[in-house]
C-alpha cells in the first residue's frame, strides 16, 4: 500500500479538523477527496472509503451543528423567559416591598399621633409621611398667634379652604367647620396628591385631638382676652428662671409695663375699647421680643416681660422699641383711631435684686417712677 491509499484511509481526519476550522474548508476538502483520489489512481475501495467517510463526516457534522445550533436557540429563549419571569417577580417583590414600607410608614405615623399629647410631637411624622408620600411635606397648626409651624418649608397663604394646587404644591387643609391644620406637599403629581388626601384623611382625627388638648391647655394656662399668660404662670416661670440664672450665673431682665392713662380710656370711650386696646397691646409686646422671652399679663393694663441672660444695654433698646410701637400703633375702635403710651420699669437679678419678691418690686418701682417723671419712657431702676 503506498502513501497515497494510507493518505486514503485517514484522509477523514483531515476533512473532520478542516470542518471544525471552518464549515466551507471542510466541504470543500470532502470534495476534493473525489477528484484527488480518484485521479491519482488509488486504489478503487480505498478512493471510496475516502470520498464516503468525507461524506459522513459532512452529513453528521452538519447534523450534529443543526442539533447544537437548536439547543443552544432553545436555551436562549428559555433564558430569556426566565429572565422576563425573574423581572416580573422583581417588580412584583418591589411593588411588596414599597407596599410594605408604606403601612410601616402609616402605622407610624398612627403610632405617633395616638400617644402624642403636644403640637411639638407632630415633628415626629415629618420623616414617615415623606417615605410614604415621596414628596416633602410641611405642617401649619392654628393657633392663637395665627397658624404655627410645625415643620417643613415656609408656607403663607392660609385662606384656602379647599384642597388646591398653587406654586407647585399641593394645598390640603384639615377643617372641621373651621380650618385648623394645613398639609402642604411639594407635589402636584395626581398620585401623590391622591395618596396624601387619603392618609391625611385618616390621621386627621388623630390632629384634631392633640390641636383641642393643646387649645384646652392653652386656655387654662393663658389670659383668655390677651392671649398670654396668667398671673400664675408668670409666678411658677419666674421661679425657674432665677434658679437658673443662680446656677448659671447669668443675669435675669424683669420689665413691666403699664398703659399710660387707661382709666381715662375705659371711661371715654367705653370698656369694650379699653379690652381691644389691651388686646392690641399685647400683640405689639410680643411681636417685639425674642422666642426666649416670657411675656405674661400681670393684671390689669399691666404686663411683665422675663428675660432670661439679658444685657443691661440691650434691654434697655429692647424696651424703648417696645414702647415706641406701641405708640406708633393706631388701634381701631369702631370708626375711631386710639393711640396710647405705655410706661416701663427694668430690674435685673442678681445686681437688683436675689430674689423673686425684690425683682418684681424693684421693676414696679421702675415703672413708677417713669410714670411720675412724665409717663411714656423707660427706667432701669439701677439708674434710679
Amino acid at each position: 500500500m503506498n502513501e497515497i491509499n494510507i493518505l486514503g484511509m485517514f484522509y477523514f481526519f483531515i476533512v473532520y479538523f478542516l470542518k471544525r476550522l471552518n464549515y466551507y474548508l471542510g466541504l470543500i476538502s470532502a470534495l476534493l477527496s473525489v477528484v484527488f483520489f480518484f485521479l491519482k489512481g488509488v486504489e478503487v475501495y480505498v478512493g471510496a472509503y475516502a470520498v464516503l467517510s468525507s461524506a459522513l463526516i459532512i452529513i453528521f457534522s452538519d447534523k450534529n451543528d443543526k442539533n447544537k445550533k437548536d439547543k443552544i436557540s432553545e436555551a436562549l429563549e428559555e433564558k430569556a423567559k426566565l429572565e422576563k419571569v425573574l423581572n416580573e417577580l422583581k417588580k412584583e417583590t418591589e411593588v411588596l416591598l414599597n407596599y410594605d414600607k408604606k403601612n410601616q410608614n402609616i402605622y407610624s405615623i398612627f403610632n405617633i399621633l395616638s400617644q402624642a399629647v403636644d403640637l411639638s410631637s407632630l415633628k415626629s411624622i415629618e420623616k414617615y409621611l415623606n417615605e410614604s408620600l415621596g414628596a416633602k411635606t410641611s405642617l401649619y397648626i392654628k393657633s392663637e398667634e395665627g397658624f404655627l409651624p410645625i415643620y417643613g418649608f415656609k408656607f403663607e397663604d392660609f385662606g384656602v379652604k379647599e384642597v388646591k394646587e398653587k406654586d407647585g404644591k399641593t394645598v390640603i387643609p384639615v377643617s372641621d367647620g373651621e380650618v385648623y391644620c394645613y398639609f402642604i406637599i411639594d407635589s402636584v403629581d395626581p398620585k401623590i396628591k391622591s395618596e396624601a388626601t387619603d392618609i391625611i384623611f385618616e390621621i386627621s382625627p388623630l390632629i384634631k385631638r392633640i390641636y383641642l388638648f393643646n387649645k384646652i391647655d392653652s386656655l387654662s394656662l393663658k389670659d383668655g382676652l390677651t392671649g398670654l399668660y396668667r398671673r400664675g404662670i408668670f409666678n411658677e416661670k419666674i421661679d425657674e428662671e432665677i434658679v437658673r440664672a443662680r446656677n448659671f450665673k447669668h443675669t435675669l431682665g424683669l420689665m413691666m409695663i403699664d398703659i399710660d392713662h387707661f382709666k381715662h380710656i375705659n371711661d371715654t370711650y367705653g370698656h369694650q375699647a379699653g379690652d381691644e386696646i389691651l388686646k392690641g397691646v399685647a400683640r405689639v409686646i410680643r411681636s417685639c421680643v425674642y422666642e426666649t422671652d416670657f411675656v405674661a399679663r400681670y393684671g390689669g393694663e399691666e404686663f411683665v416681660v422675663i428675660m432670661p441672660r439679658a444685657e443691661r444695654d440691650g434691654s434697655f433698646r429692647k424696651a424703648n422699641f417696645i414702647r415706641e410701637s406701641v405708640e406708633k400703633e393706631k388701634f381701631k375702635i369702631g370708626l375711631v383711631d386710639i393711640r396710647v403710651t405705655i410706661s416701663i420699669g427694668i430690674s435685673y437679678y442678681p445686681q437688683d435684686a436675689l430674689n423673686k419678691s425684690e425683682l418684681i418690686e424693684k421693676a414696679d418701682k421702675a415703672l413708677y417712677m417713669a410714670k411720675e417723671s412724665g409717663r411714656n419712657r423707660v427706667v432701669d431702676y439701677g439708674n434710679i
